[in-house]
């Protein structure tokens, strides 16, 4: 819906004080109508939001393809920050991949679902807070088979804790999850 695409685009959080004050980095099209620029993410945009923005925009799966793609293309065009965190982010997303590799090969672990790689976007968000170089501490309300809780442990800097409450964890969690008790690394409530 073309309504529907111009409000996200208007409220497209930017860090500059307006659309016109960037300058262009990468176009976005329909799928649809490949000669209509339906958005345009700027240099002052927020990069993840922005990257997101269009893989949902796109119709396509806000995963690792999509941000991956986008991250990759823009890498180079960010400022030091962003370009730093793009970096980052990417990084994760390669051990998010490798961990899901291991994850399917390996019969110590017993996921059924992936609600994790969807969420790439988080690493972008937590790469400020690796800055600081100190141990964190994290809650995590919602645990389901623990995927989610190896996803903080590739985030989190070393020598953070996670504690997880869930009140129907699944059965495999404690599987999954049971070398993350043994370091020390995640605590269940």
């Amino acid at each position: 819906d073309e309504h529907l695409a111009d409000a996200l685009a208007a409220s497209m959080p930017r860090r500059c004080a307006t659309a016109e004050a960037g300058s262009p980095l990468m176009h976005a099209s329909s799928l649809d109508d490949p000669d209509k620029d339906e958005y345009q993410i700027m240099d002052c945009d927020a990069p993840v939001q922005a990257i997101f923005f269009v893989c949902v925009m796109e119709k396509l799966p806000a995963e690792t393809s999509c941000g991956r793609d986008v991250l990759e293309h823009l890498q180079n065009d960010l400022v030091d920050e962003d370009s730093a965190a793009a970096t980052w982010t990417l990084a994760m997303m390669d051990a998010t991949d490798e961990f899901n590799s291991r994850a399917a090969s390996d019969p110590t672990f017993r996921f059924s679902v992936d609600f994790v790689t969807v969420n790439w976007h988080i690493a972008w968000y937590l790469h400020e807070l690796t800055q600081f170089d100190r141990p964190l501490r994290a809650l995590e309300i919602g645990a389901f088979e623990g995927r989610s809780a190896w996803l903080w442990r590739r985030l989190l800097p070393a020598g953070s804790k996670l504690t997880t409450v869930d009140l129907a964890v699944q059965l495999s969690f404690w599987n999954n999850t049971q070398p993350l008790v043994d370091e020390g690394f995640l605590t269940v409530l």
